[in-house]
This record gives structure tokens, sequence and C-alpha cells, in this order.
């Protein structure tokens, strides 16, 4: 649990301070998505220790109306599903009756556990993120030896030793490339399972909720029986037991007010299109990603077409020709991160021509590269 957080402090530092290492859209969504959770969890957090988090009318004694409140917090309240409106103070609010079943009782009791199911989302999002930089360790940004910098110390050095772990190490990158594959499988698997988990904590209305709520709110609808009302109701009862005077047992019912649900309101809708649009980023990304697995051709032409320079064009052809995926996923991330990329694929494919032809190199060339290796 802290090894998480202090994962997300490292990436908090300054640019020069970062390790290089490779991500994709999926991974940068979930990111993104864990930081917007943490301002959720903030503020429900905030909202449990600032102002009243219930008030409850109960006609009571003032010692008696604290411990009812206290009970109505910790014990769930209800609303009353399909009440006429001419019968109701206020959503879900009226008299109770013999009518009143449980069927027909909805029961509210997720408030609580808010801020905990919040903290387990930032987990969630975060956890891919997380699981794939302890796969990386420092792979990627070792064998880019600093060319991502425009003036490194020792350019022509660096270049040189990168491009030939790169073409002696040709055909050993499927591992790390299918590492990668499985963390984004695994975030598409996390974004989608925590739609149905937040679905099922609210009691099944969450798929439908953040449409019909942002569409509520933009029409300016009176206050009333809303999605907002239906899923987070400010105003609930709740029904409390005590023994009479005479021993017999006695019922009252009290109202009470949720303040903290204004709050919850609020971030739940922004954290619907959050989490909608990070499980569709991450689906589609892996789709397309598994695709390019699929098909040699399409991958190939994908990196060509990225690849602007013409001088570049020849090379990596040669060089495209003797890969298989795991080295096209490398070399599809070096092409963002190596400031000359041209000049090191012509340093690549000046490299393999010399492995081609071992007897025409010099001995002090073949001295072993220390990188490590997947």
């Amino acid at each position: 649990m802290i090894s998480l957080f202090d994962e997300l402090m490292r990436n908090q530092k300054a640019p020069q301070d970062r390790v290089i290492t490779i991500t994709s859209l999926s991974l940068t969504s979930m990111k993104v998505t864990m930081n917007i959770t943490f301002i959720g969890f903030v503020f429900a957090t905030a909202r449990s220790y600032i102002g009243d988090v219930i008030d409850c009318v109960t006609g009571m004694n003032e010692a008696e109306h604290k411990a009812i409140e206290t009970y109505c917090y910790i014990t769930s309240h209800f609303t009353v599903v399909d009440l006429a409106t001419e019968a109701s103070a206020h959503p879900g609010v009226g008299p109770s009756s013999a009518q009143n079943t449980t069927e027909s009782l909805q029961r509210h009791a997720y408030y609580q556990w808010v801020p905990f199911v919040l903290m387990l989302q930032m987990i969630i999002y975060y956890f891919p993120v997380y699981l794939w930089h302890r796969v990386d360790f420092g792979f990627f940004d070792a064998i880019t030896l600093d060319l991502d910098k425009v003036f490194p110390d020792k350019a022509a050095e660096r270049l040189k030793l990168a491009t030939e772990y790169f073409v002696r190490s040709l055909g050993t990158h499927g591992r790390y490339a299918l590492s990668f594959l499985l963390c984004e499988g695994l975030a598409a698997s996390l974004a989608l399972g925590n739609l149905a988990f937040t679905n099922k904590f609210l009691g099944g209305k969450f798929f439908r909720y953040g449409l019909s709520a942002a569409k509520f709110v933009l029409e300016r609808a009176p206050e009333g029986d809303g999605p907002l009302d239906e899923v987070f109701p400010k105003v609930t009862k709740c029904t409390w037991h005590k023994f009479g005077a005479s021993g017999s047992l006695q019922t009252h019912d009290a109202l009470c007010v949720l303040p903290m649900n204004v709050m919850n309101e609020k971030t739940f809708l922004v954290l619907w299109f959050v989490q909608v649009a990070t499980a569709a980023v991450c689906v589609a990304v892996l789709s397309s990603h598994l695709l390019l697995v699929a098909s040699p051709a399409l991958r190939n032409g994908l990196l060509s077409f990225l690849t602007h320079s013409e001088t570049a064009k020849e090379p990596l052809l040669c060089v495209l020709h003797e890969s298989d995926f795991g080295d096209w996923f490398l070399l599809f991330h070096l092409r963002s991160h190596v400031v000359d990329f041209t000049t090191w694929l012509l340093e690549v494919d000046k490299e393999m021509r010399r492995e081609a032809s071992p007897e025409q190199e010099e001995p002090e060339e073949r001295e072993r590269i220390r990188v490590p290796a997947y």
C-alpha cells in the first residue's frame, strides 16, 4: 500500500529526475483517472469532517435526539419506491403504512463506504501503471542511453553502444513487449470491472446515472424525483425502536437530511464520465495493439508512415525485415524518444551489415554491452 504511494510521489518529481519508460494512452488514462479519483476522495473525506454529516428531525429530547442521529448514521436509511408525488414531502419520503413492505423500501447505506471505495478505486487504477514500472525496472531508460536529450555527453559513443545492443539483441524482446500487452490487458479488465463494481455499489443505478443526471442538470429541472435524488437522496427516513415506560415496544420515524450526498452526487457524476471514457480508451487501445500483433504488414506500414524522414525509410525497412513484434515494439517507442532517430537507424543499418560480415569488424567492437535483457 505504502509502496504504491511512494511510486506515485516518484512520478511527481522534476522531469530531469524521471526515468524514461514506455507508456501508452491506456496506462496514461488509468493514471489520470487515479488522480481524479484521488481528488474525489479528498473532497469526500473532508466532507466527513467539515460540517454535519447528518441532521435528523426526531421530536425527542436532546440526549435521545443525539442517540437517534448516531443510530441513523451507522445504520441504513430508506426511501419508498414509486411513492406518489402528492403523498411525499421529498422524493421517496412519505408517511409509513402497512403497505410499505420490505420490497417497496429502498435502503441506503453506501454513504459510509464512499471514502473507502474511492481509495480502493485509486489503487485499482494505478496498479497496472505500478506493475509496468516494476516490470520495466529501468530497461527502456538503459537502452536509450540519454539519446532522448539534445546534447548528451559522449553522444557518438552512446549512439554506438545503443545501436550495438539493439542489433545483437534482435529477436529477444518478445517477452518485454508481451509484458506490456499484459499490463494493458490488465488495465482494460480493471477499468471494465471497476464500472461493474461501482454499479453494484450504488444499487445497480450507476450505468444510467451519468447521462440522465447530466441531462437533468443541464435542463435545470426543478427539485424533484430526478436521477440525483434517486441515487443520492438528500432526505431519507430512519426507524428507531425503543421500549416504553411499561416495557412495550415503540417505533418512531426520524426524518434525516444527508448533506454529504450533495458532494457525493457531483463526485460520482464526474467519475461516471471519467470511468466510462477510461474503459473505452483501454479497450480501444488494447484492441488496436492486438491487431498490430496479428498483422506484421500493418505494424510495419504504420512505423514506416510515422517515420517522416526519407533518409530513414530504406534502413528502417531493412531493420523491420529482421525484426519480430518485440523488436518492432522497441523501434516504435524509440522513435518517440531518440532525438535523432534517423541517425540512430542509419547506425543500426551499418551495425547489421557489420554483423553480417564479422571478419571486417575490429576486435574492440565486440565488447559486451551491459544492458538488462528480456
